[in-house]
């Protein structure tokens, strides 16, 4: 510490973390000591702007960060130089000018405040080597200036904001600022050069050269002396001179516009000039020592007041070249006057003709139109009337069979009630959809005694820790930052914390309300709010799912349950009396548009009786004749089992169907509609048949003569093939497991 007689100065110590101090100052007892406020801060440096410049310095950096005032003392240093601090400090800025430094490297950027120091770890400043100009074109000018000049090099792209200026003798004309196109190539205006006619007559009699800035290389602004080959001098001329419109008017007969004037090719090309005639241009054709030849647009544009088209005025005619601008006067456009009156009369009397023959053919064209377009609008409208009653009829029908079966579902539930799971089940298909058995679902093995303890103490410990909110929220985090910790991982624990908090719904209530928090609070960070909940990509996610499924079982089997249980069997009895594709799933009486089946199928609908091996007593099934032994056999474990639930009836896998008292006919190639000119492969018969044999059925031919036109197979079950019997029997189909 050192004393002065008007101050103190002291060094603070080092700590472990910001914080705020009160910093008290007493020279005796006797006097009234002095307190301040001081604050340790910790300063971050986070970007670097720009991150590359000449080697000869000079390029302004930009650093920005947080709490970059901290401390007495600032220093920004470029791998071992320190880059000048200019302006003031403030919290999230610095500005440095770099140093010149001998070759071009990538050094680090460092910050020292006071005695530490903080680095931009990822960003690193390149020196490059300084911009070189190889040629400048044009290099003629007027003393207005703006005419663009295109200057090649390299390295243009290390300075920031390249600069130009025109110099003569000692004077310095203003700096225009350049746009850099790539490393190799930029365009800069001419500046305005000398204004009163002293000096302009100076600069007449007098080369100019042209300079530039680029941070602080230097030799970019004199070419003269470090690129001798470099042709720099500029040729200045007097200004082009546009002569106005006599009596503020001309007018334009449907040729080019000539523009008059002095001196307009001398320091400029037809690119460099722009014409206007309101707002449209006049695109530049042409340009001599005193005149410009320009092409308007076919229409005379309107006139411009204030900025805004006004068709009431007619366009006025401005030439812009560089700095300068001209309002010559206002332009009309003159339509030509067509001479020739006999040319005029055949040319409308032809035409005449013509527009009359047109209509007429016209005219005949529409009326037949117009009768084949009503001939087709009679016969539309009939086919939609029969259409509408068809419907209609339909649906009357399809409405009243639909509330019979409603009725009948309906008294059913009332019977037997909806098949709820019960809360256990239920919790466990929620909790582990893709499990059909758990170690949850199972007492709890006897523990085995580690030398820590038993497995019981540890398990009863973690769950004391569980109950701590603090702990299990950071569990849960720190699950999440695992890398291997999968999608599928993250359900698991959200199952298994269910199944440990589900007699703490409170508890689990609060656990997820900071969970969801937190959620909400990254996903507005990362701007994509709308993705939340969309994915179940985190645990709160399927906690969430869980909670919601626990805390609706009550609701469920107490109000929505049965309503949404006839609902589904509405739905799947009404798709069910149309064809239904098995393949695709396309049904004609689905409600999804992208599930239709929009081909016509021809079917017909079959009642036939049902009985299984336990119950004789028939059972009434309808089915449709294009169903698929598949869906047949849907059909009859739905009608059955109809009061049974689900899950203890048996499978379509388990049972068959099959046919008793009826003929059978054995099947021809027309019914697997073989083609002509097919191509058939003879094969060895497998083994492995015998299977398909016993599920079809079996026909045994002897390798006699067969006089008997029908033959019994088993159970009773006759076979046919071009003739059979025509006695009427009663469709009788068994469910057989």
């Amino acid at each position: 510490m050192l004393w002065f007689s008007c101050r103190i100065v002291c060094q603070t110590v080092a700590v472990s973390r910001p914080m705020n101090i009160t910093v008290v100052v007493s020279l005796d007892q006797s006097s009234t000591p002095y307190a301040q406020q001081f604050s340790y801060q910790n300063p971050e440096v986070m970007s670097l702007s720009p991150k590359v410049g000449p080697k000869s310095g000079g390029t302004r950096l930009t650093i920005q960060g947080k709490k970059l005032n901290t401390g007495s003392s600032l220093r920004v240093i470029l791998g071992d130089t320190n880059c000048t601090v200019i302006g003031p400090v403030a919290s999230t800025l610095i500005h440095c000018v770099t140093p010149a430094v001998n070759s071009p490297l990538n050094t680090s950027v460092r910050v020292k405040f006071d005695n530490t120091i903080r680095s931009l770890s990822r960003d690193l400043f390149k020196f490059t080597e300084d911009p070189n100009v190889t040629r400048i074109h044009p290099l003629t000018t007027f003393h207005a200036g703006g005419r663009t000049v295109t200057v090649e090099g390299f390295y243009f792209t290390s300075v920031q904001q390249p600069q130009m200026f025109v110099k003569q003798k000692d004077t310095k004309s203003n700096l225009t600022n350049c746009d850099v196109l790539s490393a190799e190539r930029m365009t800069c205006p001419f500046p305005a050069l000398a204004t009163d006619h002293r000096l302009r007559r100076s600069t007449a009699n007098s080369q100019p050269s042209v300079g530039f800035v680029m941070d602080g290389v230097k030799s970019v602004r004199d070419l003269s002396a470090y690129f001798p080959d470099v042709h720099s001098s500029v040729k200045v001329v007097a200004n082009p001179v546009y002569n106005k419109f006599k009596n503020g008017r001309k007018v334009y007969k449907g040729e080019a516009l000539v523009l008059q004037g002095k001196n307009l090719n001398a320091a400029s090309e037809p690119s460099d000039v722009k014409v206007t005639i309101g707002k449209s241009q006049c695109k530049v054709k042409s340009l001599t020592q005193d005149s410009l030849l320009c092409t308007p647009p076919d229409k005379q544009p309107p006139g411009v007041t204030a900025g805004h088209e006004d068709t009431n005025k007619l366009p006025e005619v401005v030439v812009v070249v560089g700095n300068l601008e001209y309002e010559l006067g206002e332009l009309e456009y003159q339509q030509p006057v067509n001479q020739g009156n006999e040319l005029w009369i055949i040319g409308v009397a032809l035409g005449g003709g013509i527009l009359i023959t047109i209509i007429i053919v016209i005219l005949i064209i529409y009326k037949r139109k117009s009768t084949y377009a009503e001939r087709q609008f009679k016969k539309m409208q009939i086919q939609l009337d029969t259409l509408e009653s068809n419907v209609r009829n339909e649906c009357k029908q399809a409405f009243a069979e639909l509330q019979t079966e409603v009725s009948d579902f309906t008294s059913d539930l009332n019977a037997k009630g909806v098949p709820f799971w019960d809360f256990r089940t239920y919790t466990f298909k929620v909790l582990f959809p893709s499990y059909n058995d758990h170690p949850i679902l199972h007492s709890t093995p006897p523990s085995v005694t580690t030398t820590f303890g038993g497995t019981d103490q540890a398990l009863g410990q973690f769950n004391q820790l569980l109950n701590s909110k603090q702990f299990l929220l950071i569990f849960i985090r720190t699950l999440e930052e695992q890398k291997s910790f999968m999608i599928r991982d993250k359900a698991l624990v959200a199952s298994l914390l269910m199944v440990v908090l589900q007699d703490k719904m409170e508890y689990a209530t609060d656990i997820l309300k900071a969970l969801l928090n937190e959620l909400i609070d990254r996903s507005v960070e990362k701007k994509n709010p709308k993705l939340m909940f969309r994915r179940t990509e985190s645990v709160v996610e399927k906690l969430l799912t869980n909670w919601m499924s626990l805390c609706m079982y009550d609701y469920l089997k107490k109000h929505a349950g049965k309503t949404m249980f006839m609902l589904y069997k509405s739905i799947k009895h009404q798709t069910e009396k149309g064809p239904v594709d098995a393949i695709t799933s396309e049904a004609k009486y689905s409600l999804s548009e992208d599930r239709l089946l929009r081909e016509k199928i021809d079917f017909n609908t079959l009642t036939v009786e049902l009985t299984t091996e336990s119950c004789r007593e028939p059972v009434m099934c309808k089915v449709l004749d294009c169903d698929t032994i598949t869906q047949a056999k849907q059909k009859s474990l739905d009608a059955i089992y109809r009061n049974t639930p689900f899950s203890v009836r048996p499978s379509i896998y388990d049972v068959e169907l099959e046919i008793k008292h009826k003929m059978k006919r054995v099947n021809t190639l027309a019914h697997y509609h073989i083609p002509d000119h097919s191509e058939m492969t003879l094969v060895r018969k497998q083994d492995n048949n015998e299977g398909v044999r016993k599920v079809h059925g079996r026909l045994e031919i002897t390798s006699g003569s067969t006089l008997n036109a029908v033959v019994e197979v088993e159970d009773g079950v006759k076979v046919w093939h071009l003739v059979g019997l025509h006695a009427n029997c009663s469709q009788l189909i068994t469910l057989a497991t």
